[in-house]
């Protein structure tokens, strides 16, 4: 590789972590050979700045070692005359904020999941239900630090576009169609879940009983080893089909722990139906501002490639 070739602000792209559940999953789900993203940012010393678990790093861009069975893409700014230092000065911001969550890997994950327009059945549904419920806690606890009470946690690929949004509107990046493919007629979790709560009567009661109250025992890699075997038995035969109350439940609880600040601290066992709508429709207001490493990879219209080849 020739890292020459390479300016300061790219955005570099990994492909998955050989053994890593974490790095397939997001790959699988999104139908993109990338699974982490990173900003060039220090051309004399060979570093990049990315969110790296549990917090947001300058680490060294070392294919010696780290990346050594990994292949990189390289995408760069279609405007060439603009100067990325306001990229770099947004992207050091967030790393003196040193910004601590351990789980977004997960995290993306599991937005993948709610966004991705197929209904999971049976022992997927099971999966599903265990990763949302482990993102509830984590979530949460994430907020309830003292240290950090305002903040939402970002995953690698989000906070690459954050910080090209942050320099400015000339920066923003822009994405065609979403990335997440969907077969005809299907509808996404988030969506269908939406859909099931105009018509619950006794929705508070049902919340109460389904309330995660102690993390899992499995790791995020051990769940996404099961979402993998668990996606391999369907074999890409992804139907229509009933969704479980248990998985609509973890649905409003990861999407009501992640808007929990803007939803003024009410408790989770005190939520109302008039909450849950308000978390649901926040979490499907984002979903255009959404962005996976795929995403950044085939979908963004004013990012081009770059060959670094030697």
């Amino acid at each position: 590789m020739d890292f020459s070739k390479l300016r300061e602000g790219d955005v570099l792209l990994f492909t998955a972590k050989p053994g890593n559940f974490t790095s397939w999953a997001i790959c699988y789900l999104t139908g993109a050979p990338v699974s982490h993203a990173a900003i060039y940012y220090d051309a004399d010393q060979n570093t990049m700045i990315e969110e790296l678990e549990p917090s947001i790093e300058e680490s060294e861009l070392d294919f010696e070692h780290r990346f050594s069975d990994r292949k990189m893409f390289v995408r760069r700014l279609n405007d060439a005359t603009l100067d990325l230092a306001p990229v770099l000065e947004a992207a050091k911001g967030y790393l003196n904020d040193e910004e601590p969550y351990a789980e977004a890997g997960l995290y993306l994950v599991g937005l993948l999941l709610i966004y991705k327009k197929f209904t999971p059945s049976g022992w997927l549904q099971k999966v599903t239900i265990k990763i949302l419920k482990k993102l509830t806690l984590t979530v949460t606890k994430f907020l309830d630090s003292k240290e950090y009470p305002d903040k939402l946690p970002m995953f690698c690929s989000q906070f690459v576009a954050q910080c090209y949004e942050d320099a400015g509107e000339d920066y923003t990046l822009e994405f065609k169609d979403p990335i997440l493919k969907s077969a005809s007629g299907t509808k996404h979790l988030l969506d269908r879940t939406l859909e099931r709560m105009e018509g619950e009567k006794d929705l508070e009661k049902a919340l109460q009983r389904m309330a995660p109250s102690e993390d899992l025992d499995q790791t995020s890699e051990e769940l996404c080893e099961e979402l993998k075997r668990a996606l391999e038995e369907i074999d890409g035969n992804e139907t229509e089909g009933e969704i479980e109350e248990e998985l609509h439940n973890a649905i409003v609880w990861f999407t009501h722990a992640h808007h929990q600040r803007s939803m003024g601290e009410k408790p989770l066992e005190e939520l109302t139906k008039q909450h849950i709508h308000r978390a649901l429709r926040y979490q499907k207001a984002m979903e255009p501002l959404f962005v996976s490493p795929g995403d950044l990879y085939e979908n963004c219209t004013n990012l081009h490639e770059i060959d670094t080849s030697l």
